[in-house]
This record gives structure tokens, C-alpha cells and sequence, in this order.
């Protein structure tokens, strides 16, 4: 038999109710090499995106149907084929409308640039463009509960592959919006969203 220990109540105290928390964030495993995409949703509005949910549409509107979520946006890092297949039938199945880089090959219906806001009820998502492991690629910023999403910019215990060291991470380097990007990454104790479970590039 399994018991409490002493000092920790079995169950809330009579009148005491647990408030819904607003911000609805979920890692969900997409399948491929180990992919990862995310939920993100405001509860309060019902609102909510898939950010790359690439192998897995379906598991993704599972979820956000039981959080009671209307998703709005579809949401590519970059445009990786283990990031963007799922966006057809996302779109699909959604309704949403596809939002990337103005670059990217999947001609976003909502261009993402540098410094855009992308606003999910009361969340305000930043863009980042960070060119390197991708030319498309953005890091997309929530500073209300300090939350980033990284795609392939930053593995699990490492920093993303990029295609030719000299070239692509010289242009990570001259991107106007690194200084900005690491003034914010620097100072905080943020939540990083990686793409990836694993540490390979």
C-alpha cells in the first residue's frame, strides 16, 4: 500500500480550487531522427500554433482539440523537409495559416521578419532571423514566460549543424539581429525549445 507522507496533504483543503494556468506549452515528440515540435497556446483566449510539427499533424491537433485550442498559425523554424512535411495536412486540418521566413521555400502565407510580432491572444511571439544552420532560419522569442524556440539553432547539448562552417556561420556572425538576439538569450534563465533530442548536428 502506498501512503502520503505526513507532511504532504492527500488532497486540497475543502473551498480551495487550482486556477487553470494561462500559457499552454507542450514538447511533442514528431517522430523522424528524434524531431521535436511544440503547442503553444494563451487558455484564456483558446488560441494557440503548432511550431514544426512536421512527422506528427495528427498528434498535434489531438492535442491542442483536448486543450480546447483553436490553432491559428503553423509555425516552420526553417525549411528542413524533417520540418515542414507536416505542414500541408497541418493546414489542413487546422485551417491555420503557414507562418515562416519571407525566404522559405514553402511561400508562408505569413512572411515572419526580423523583429515581427506574432501575437496568440495575450502571447506575443518575437522573431529572430538567425541564419547558420539554415538561411531561412528564425528562433521565435515568448518574453512573457521567457520562453524560446530554438529549431535547429541549438540541439540537446550542443549548438546546430550547419551545412559549411566558414560560410554559414560567417552569416550567423554579420546577421544584424545576433547582438540583439544574444541580449536576450544572455541575461535570462529562459526555457529553450530545441528541435532535437539528440546531440548530433
Amino acid at each position: 500500500m502506498i501512503t502520503s507522507p505526513a507532511h504532504l496533504p492527500t488532497c486540497l483543503p475543502a473551498g480551495v480550487f487550482l486556477e487553470p494556468v494561462q500559457l499552454v506549452f507542450e514538447q511533442i515528440r514528431s517522430g523522424g531522427d528524434r524531431n521535436f515540435g511544440y503547442l503553444l497556446g494563451d487558455r484564456e483566449a483558446r488560441v494557440g500554433v503548432f511550431i514544426d510539427p512536421s512527422f506528427s499533424p495528427g498528434t498535434f491537433v489531438t492535442r491542442a482539440r483536448e486543450q480546447g485550442l483553436t490553432i491559428t498559425h503553423v509555425l516552420n523554424t526553417h525549411g528542413h523537409a524533417d520540418h515542414t512535411n507536416g505542414n500541408t495536412q497541418s493546414v489542413m486540418l487546422t485551417r491555420a495559416r503557414l507562418a515562416a521566413h519571407p525566404e522559405a521555400a514553402s511561400k508562408p502565407a505569413v512572411p515572419l521578419t526580423d523583429g515581427q510580432v506574432l501575437t496568440i491572444g495575450d502571447l506575443r511571439l518575437q522573431c529572430f532571423h538567425v541564419p547558420g544552420h539554415c538561411p531561412d532560419h528564425i528562433a521565435l522569442f515568448e518574453s512573457r514566460f521567457e520562453l524560446l524556440m530554438t529549431g535547429d539553432l541549438l540541439f540537446v547539448g550542443k549548438v546546430g549543424g550547419t551545412p559549411t562552417y566558414e560560410k554559414e556561420f560567417g552569416a550567423w556572425c554579420r546577421s544584424h539581429t545576433v547582438g540583439n538576439w544574444m541580449s536576450i538569450v544572455v541575461p535570462i534563465g529562459f526555457l529553450s525549445g530545441p528541435a532535437y533530442s539528440h546531440a548530433a548536428a
